[in-house]
């Protein structure tokens, strides 16, 4: 009789202290948080996802608490929890460091530069005259020097304008006349003959309607102008 009382006190001690341990699976289930924890932390997921990281510490550390108090149903939940949220901290991180790795998109290009055409230069000559006055020519050599210089890329037409006093026929070859006398000036200057084209406009009020010496004047003309490039 003892030894069956025995027997059974020893059954229902074995019982209570199986029944106090922690559940089947508890101690894999916190294994996995430690491992997670170290694989995040190897991967740098405190510096590269810190707020991922930070979730992950803090339901670590309700885990660790709980274990410590053997509160089991407790605790291996928040383990499970805690290694879910470790490896999120740690895909985070990798992805991070792949990008921290990646060689920057190159610059876009360069906007092409807006193509400043040379302005139209202007000749003025004396009523039915197609010889360059003397105050025109300081001008025309200038000319001429951007010609062969920063505009040296550049092709002009050069066309010879007249007022509407005279004929049509005969401003139309007085036009003609100083566009070519222009033209010779130029090229005497240097500036290359295939660069240049010219040609006559007649007569015109294009300048000025004004019928005055003023308004003449500024129809007595050669303009250079800029063509192609």
């Amino acid at each position: 009789m003892r030894r069956t009382l025995f027997i059974l006190l020893a059954l229902v001690s074995m019982f209570l202290v199986a029944s106090c341990g922690p559940p089947e699976g508890y101690d894999v289930a916190k294994q996995n948080a430690i491992d997670a924890q170290a694989a995040a932390k190897a991967n740098e997921a405190d510096e590269y996802c810190a707020t991922e990281w930070a979730a992950a510490e803090q339901t670590m550390k309700q885990a660790l608490e709980a274990d410590a108090a053997e509160e089991w149903d407790i605790a291996m939940p928040l383990f499970e929890q805690a290694k879910n949220l470790y490896d999120v901290a740690k895909m985070c991180a990798i992805k991070a460091k792949d990008a921290a790795k990646a060689p920057p998109p190159p610059p876009p290009p360069a906007p092409p530069k807006p193509v400043v055409k040379p302005k139209t230069y202007t000749t003025y000559f004396d009523y039915d005259k197609y010889g360059i006055r003397k105050d025109q020519i300081l001008g025309l050599k200038d000319e001429a020097g951007k010609l062969k210089g920063k505009f040296s890329a550049w092709s002009f037409q050069l066309t010879g304008w007249c007022d509407i006093r005279g004929t049509e026929e005969y401003n139309l070859a007085l036009g003609e006349r100083r566009a070519a006398t222009v033209y010779n000036f130029l090229v005497a200057s240097g500036v290359a003959p295939a660069r240049l084209t010219k040609k006559s406009g007649g007569e015109t009020t294009k300048f000025s309607a004004a019928l005055t010496e003023k308004g003449f004047q500024l129809n007595r003309r050669v303009e250079i102008s800029a063509m192609t490039k």
